[in-house]
């Protein structure tokens, strides 16, 4: 029988049913011209993604398929059989809108075989979805892209090439998902996988109004030390925004990316410990949606553009996943409603340059355009190692003009899983940074007066592991100063050493890391002081926590070893609180005396580590005996400092 007449047949048979819906026939052959049996053929709509209900959807034994559906515009896959050597294939573009059958004939080439068993930690097998990357770009289509439950087999094929494979346990299981790398496919191979448990991260994601769950945010984990990032299975959160993945124990940047287009602005916890299994609940606050367009000065749009957001406030770049401009040279983010300096980096290989624009308010949703300079760039390069020669990922490389101090708007500026960097620099003498991450005890790392005109390779760069340094600034008042930024000078000479994260957030702490040493610390203040010397001679041999006193009165620096609070409430009734907060450990006495300057009690005497501390007196001597009411003083004194507040004892 004909092709035709075989979809004349199919026609008839259909009239008897839904009119409406049409078909699309024809044989699905090998490169031979061989039809090919049992190939299952599925249709997606093109809208959505989801996947029609089509009964008798394979091919019979002389590979003729006849499969009706309603009208709609879809695409189709083609899957052969598990055991075969055929790859299986996507046709796009199928319209069917206008109610008229069609015939597609396919063709399926034969591959290369990758099979092996998939089991976990305990030896038994275990179901995981399957998928390939080509190295050279783009999601490769599997047939059979699953391991067997009961016989823990695969068998997937693909052409010859590179390939990124990932095995992925069902949502829930203690397996940890498993990432294979750079895979070289040029004969049938077999890779037998077993999969590592991990510990459960578990929660959801809800709006921060209203609590309403919110589906498809990534869930990403990153190592504090290496900034790698972990594989994970099953990391986006379901309907209900519920999320389980299974990691390695370890201290983690936690990341919560939202779909890309809605309000929800994305979350970065930095300060994950994961020790066991856990639950990590986390609401998303709403934002405004900013569009940016980048084109060059021929008004033609600019692809691959990297965006940040930095708050003027205080330097700090804002977590916005997706900020990257597509090829039409644009990329929508959502930020909270504040003042930004925004900076835009071109890919390498353009004849643009980048760009900073300052002080920019965002209050509402807008469109912001830009026209990207005309500038020459070159190709910056190098590794980055630790004291071992081992590679170190996710360090951050910035570039300072020497003469000016502008800083260069670089994309792709940080480290590759093996140290490597390639960054497209401007010209001229280049002050090159290398930053860890927030909290690293690696210590930066400067190159200064490097003269750049050509494409350049700096070799292997190595940061030390030094110690992480816990700076903590408040006023009188106990209130935290934000934006204050902290510099390090060795103390024999007046070389600054290159600290990032030095400046301090909101709530008045900025951690750095040093060499062992001694320095002299200085702050800076935006509109109140500059360079203030405030620490000589600071010795700094392990981990270190400071704590410094600065007075808002007169503009002055002010270095005490304590702060006495006003005792709340006062007047009271019964009882009120004194607090203080230390400063610089040592022994602190706390006492109440009456108008005579006769102790009454003591509510402190001993040694106080840097804290805050809060003490209460319920009106009573040091017998237990209440007194009577009238005014007293309490008196903090540490080593030989002292200071004094007046209570008011009401009856």
């Amino acid at each position: 029988m004909t092709l035709s007449a075989l979809l004349t047949t199919a026609l008839v048979a259909l009239s008897s049913g839904s009119a409406l819906a049409v078909c699309v026939s024809g044989f699905v052959r090998d490169s031979g011209g061989n039809g090919i049996r049992s190939v299952d053929i599925d249709f997606f709509d093109v809208r959505t993604g989801a996947k029609l209900i089509t009964p008798n959807d394979n091919t019979d034994v002389l590979g003729f398929y006849n499969i009706c559906v309603l009208p709609g515009v879809y695409y189709m896959a083609f899957d052969p059989p598990i055991g075969t050597r055929f790859m299986g294939k996507q046709v796009f573009g199928i319209d069917l809108s206008s109610n008229q059958s069609i015939e597609l004939n396919v063709t399926l080439a034969s591959g290369l075989v990758v099979s092996g068993t998939v089991r976990d930690a305990g030896g038994n097998p275990i179901f995981t979805d399957i998928d390939a990357d080509s190295v050279a770009g783009g999601r490769v289509h599997l047939s059979n892209d699953f391991s067997d439950s009961l016989t823990a087999q695969y068998w997937i094929v693909v052409p010859a090439g590179q390939y990124r494979f990932r095995f992925d346990p069902p949502v829930g299981s203690r397996s940890r998902g498993l990432q294979l790398d750079s895979v070289t496919i040029d004969a049938d191979t077999t890779i037998d996988l077993t999969l590592p448990d991990g510990l459960i991260l578990s929660g959801h994601v809800t709006s921060l109004a209203g609590g309403i769950p919110i589906p498809r945010v990534s869930i990403d984990l990153r190592h504090l030390a290496t900034g790698l990032k972990i594989y994970l299975a099953n990391d986006k959160t379901d309907t209900t925004g519920f999320y389980t993945v299974a990691a390695p124990p370890g201290q983690y940047e936690l990341r919560f990316s939202p779909p890309t287009g809605t309000r929800f602005i994305a979350f970065r916890d930095d300060t994950l410990t994961f020790q066991g299994d856990m639950s990590y609940d986390v609401s998303l606050r709403e934002g405004v949606l900013v569009t940016v367009q980048a084109t060059d000065s021929s008004s033609q749009p600019v692809g691959g553009v990297d965006i940040d957001f930095k708050l003027v406030s205080t330097g700090e770049k804002i977590f916005t996943p997706g900020d990257v401009t597509n090829v039409s040279g644009t990329t929508t983010v959502a930020v909270a409603p504040d003042t930004y300096d925004i900076e835009l980096d071109p890919p390498l290989g353009l004849p643009v340059g980048p760009l900073e624009v300052k002080g920019v308010t965002i209050d509402s949703d807008t469109t912001l355009s830009f026209v990207l300079p005309d500038q020459p760039r070159i190709l910056l390069s190098g590794r980055v190692i630790d004291s071992a020669g081992s590679p170190l990922a996710e360090i951050e490389i910035s570039i300072r003009s020497t003469l000016t101090g502008a800083k260069a708007i670089l994309s792709n500026n940080t480290t590759a899983s093996d140290g490597a960097f390639a960054v497209a620099s401007p010209v001229g003498l280049q002050d090159i940074y290398f930053a860890a991450s927030h909290k690293s005890h690696l210590v930066g790392n400067r190159i200064s007066a490097v003269n750049l005109g050509v494409d350049t390779s700096l070799g292997d760069i190595t940061l030390e592991s030094g110690h992480l340094v816990t700076i903590e600034a408040r006023d009188q008042h106990g209130r935290p100063f934000i934006g204050l930024d902290y510099d390090f000078l060795t103390a024999n000479t007046p070389t600054e050493i290159f600290t990032p994260w030095d400046k301090s957030d909101s709530d008045g702490v900025a951690w750095v890391s040093l060499p062992t040493g001694a320095f002299d610390l200085r702050t800076t203040y935006p509109g109140a002081w500059v360079d203030r010397m405030v620490w000589e001679d600071l010795s700094i041999n392990s981990d270190t926590s400071i704590v410094l006193a600065l007075s808002r009165s007169d503009g002055s620096l002010i270095v005490q070893d304590f702060f006495l609070y006003q005792n709340y409430p006062n007047p009271f009734i019964g009882e009120t609180i004194v607090s203080y907060m230390i400063l610089v450990p040592g022994n602190v006495s706390v006492e109440i005396y009456n108008v005579l300057g006769q102790l009454v009690v003591t509510l402190a005497d001993r040694y106080h580590p840097a804290g805050v501390y809060h003490v209460p007196w319920g009106g009573r001597n040091g017998s237990g005996d209440r007194t009577a009411s009238g005014v007293y003083f309490v008196n903090l004194r540490l080593s030989t400092h002292s200071e004094t507040k007046k209570l008011v004892l009401l009856k």
